[in-house]
């Protein structure tokens, strides 16, 4: 593995668990203030912010393993920092859509996010086809 890929992988990791980690404390700020320390006590501000936290861990932990298996398996770095650009500008545009009134950002952010998702299947397939 060059050390241009290993550094997309690197970018990749900080930007989308530096969001979840942002996201998490997010939610313990709200905790703190509302005085909320289970559930989400039917509060919609926090609801929404577990939610966003929660979505963000659902699509970066696989999207990244699927991602560390394409850089082992041969994708170049071009490849890996189209795939970390746009997946990482997704997840944000989600969170944001999320955390605020802007639907429309959420739901380009998880349309997008579906798409690269998709993108990185098809780059373990092309992959291991020339294996």
């Amino acid at each position: 593995m060059t050390s241009s890929v290993m550094a997309w992988l690197l970018v990749f990791f900080v930007i989308n668990f530096g969001l979840a980690f942002m996201l998490a404390m997010n939610v313990s700020r709200i905790r703190i203030r509302k005085n909320i320390s289970n559930g989400h006590g039917n509060d919609l501000e926090l609801k929404k912010a577990i939610r966003a936290h929660a979505n963000a861990l659902e699509h970066t932990v696989p999207f990244g393993l699927l991602l560390l298996v394409a850089a082992l398996s041969g994708s170049g770095s071009a490849t890996l920092a189209v795939l970390t650009i746009a997946f990482s500008l997704a997840r944000f545009s989600h969170a944001y859509g999320m955390l605020t009134v802007g639907f429309q950002a959420r739901r380009i952010g998880a349309a997008v996010t579906y798409l690269f998702e998709i993108a990185v299947l098809l780059v373990l397939c092309v992959n291991a086809a020339s294996l």
